[in-house]
């Protein structure tokens, strides 16, 4: 291994540690904020995985504008498959059963569903890339019209002893948690989370440079590889929700995780240079992508929740695409 192998190596293991450590102080910071102003758990989950996306997004930009086209796309597509085996099933293999309300599960996981087919639509070129994304458009702004809806009426609902109850109880978890009360929360999200997305710029570029040096296949390097690293923050963030019981907060996040991925990391660049897909991403990764997505939703509506025999579906469902991904190519 020559020195600058090695100087990349450490890049990598530092950058790992800095990210994973700001990935936990982010979603503690987006927990204390959720509580200490009331949002609802769709809200929060949107802004823990808002602050936890920036990698995926980050890596599949910079594979893009290094000429790597198929790594940029193996990186959206295999970290949204990625995202609901280790965000859902992993997390919830762990630590058992995990409740959610139905209207929030069909609030995200529909804004889920139909942004994961609108955008292979858009990469399997049956729909056009303008209207795709003017759809894709139209459905975040359904979705975020019906957030702020609720978020509202949460608000309204709150009578100002309820309100100034909650209020104090949001203040005694903040301190009990060691965070900072109002405005110190916003400065402490956003400096993990520009520590999780440089973090993850380095750890992009030494997965780059390093895969060659180990001989990794192609496939490893996007689908899987660069996909799972720039995923950790959202595992980290899922884990944390899923001790804590935290099931509409840890659904939200993972279903607008996926959205933000799609919508930033395909749709968005599609405007601006043209998808070439494989033949394998035609008939594997997007179909894949689409039944897991179907599937995750409806197992979580039906059951109020997730439990582990769903998310046990949900793993091997994943292991058995990885391992037919993997002797593909």
């Amino acid at each position: 291994m020559t020195l600058g192998d090695t100087a990349w190596l450490c890049a990598f293991l530092a950058s790992l540690a800095a990210v994973l450590a700001a990935s936990d102080r982010l979603v503690r910071a987006v927990e204390a904020a959720g509580d200490h102003f009331a949002w609802p758990p769709a809200l929060v989950g949107l802004i823990a995985a808002a602050g936890a996306d920036g990698p995926e997004v980050t890596a599949a930009i910079i594979s893009l504008i290094k000429g790597q086209h198929d790594v940029s796309l193996g990186v959206i597509l295999g970290s949204n498959l990625f995202n609901l085996a280790a965000l859902l099933g992993v997390s919830i293999l762990l630590v058992g059963f995990v409740g959610a309300r139905r209207h929030g599960v069909v609030l995200n996981g529909t804004t889920l569903v139909a942004v994961t087919i609108l955008a292979s639509l858009l990469v399997a070129g049956t729909l056009p890339v303008l209207l795709a994304v003017g759809l894709v458009a139209a459905t975040l702004a359904v979705y975020a019209a019906a957030l702020l809806r609720g978020s509202r009426g949460a608000a309204a609902r709150l009578s100002d002893d309820e309100a100034e109850e909650q209020q104090a109880r949001a203040h005694e978890e903040d301190a009990a948690q060691g965070f900072p009360p109002s405005g110190q929360l916003l400065l402490v999200g956003l400096l993990a989370t520009a520590v999780v997305i440089g973090g993850c710029t380095v750890l992009v570029n030494a997965a780059l440079y390093l895969a060659p040096v180990a001989h990794l296949p192609r496939v490893w390097t996007g689908t899987f590889g660069l996909a799972i690293l720039t995923s950790l923050p959202n595992v980290w963030v899922a884990l944390a929700l899923a001790r804590r019981g935290r099931g509409a907060v840890l659904v939200s996040a993972v279903c607008n995780s996926n959205t933000i991925n799609l919508a930033f990391g395909i749709c968005l660049p599609a405007l601006f240079t043209a998808i070439a897909p494989s033949a394998t991403v035609l008939h594997l990764d997007l179909p894949a992508l689409v039944l897991l997505s179907v599937l995750s939703v409806t197992l979580i509506w039906r059951n109020h929740g997730l439990g582990r025999r769903a998310a046990a579906t949900l793993v091997v469902i994943y292991l058995a695409y990885a391992a037919i991904r993997t002797v593909i190519g």
